[in-house]
C-alpha cells in the first residue's frame, strides 16, 4: 500500500473497539484538502517507510514554506491567524 499527501497527526480512538483494541487513524491532507483517514491497526507490528519529499505546506495558507510554526503554519499564519493564539496552542 502506498499512501502519499502531507502528514497532519496520528489519531487514536478514545474508547477501545469491541476486540479491546485501540484504533490508529493516520490523518493528512492534499496541502489544504483533507484526506480520509487511513486506519492503520492493520501496521502495528510491521514495517513502513515514510520518506520527506522535500516540501512544507503551511496548513492555513497552502504555501511552500521554508520552516513550520505552531503545527504546520507559515510565519505569517502563525503570527495572525486565530488558530494560532496561546490559548488554542496551549489550552
Amino acid at each position: 500500500m502506498q499512501w502519499e499527501g502531507n502528514l497532519r497527526k496520528l489519531e487514536t480512538a478514545s474508547q477501545p473497539n469491541h476486540h479491546g483494541q485501540v484504533a490508529y487513524a493516520l490523518l493528512g491532507a492534499d496541502v489544504l484538502e483533507a484526506l480520509p483517514a487511513e486506519e492503520m491497526n492493520a501496521w502495528v507490528g510491521e514495517q513502513i517507510h515514510i520518506q520527506f519529499e522535500g516540501q512544507i505546506h503551511c496548513r492555513v495558507t497552502g504555501q511552500t514554506i521554508r520552516k513550520a510554526y505552531g503545527e504546520g503554519m507559515s510565519y505569517q499564519a502563525w503570527s495572525e491567524h486565530p488558530a494560532a493564539v496561546e490559548s488554542v496552542m496551549r489550552p
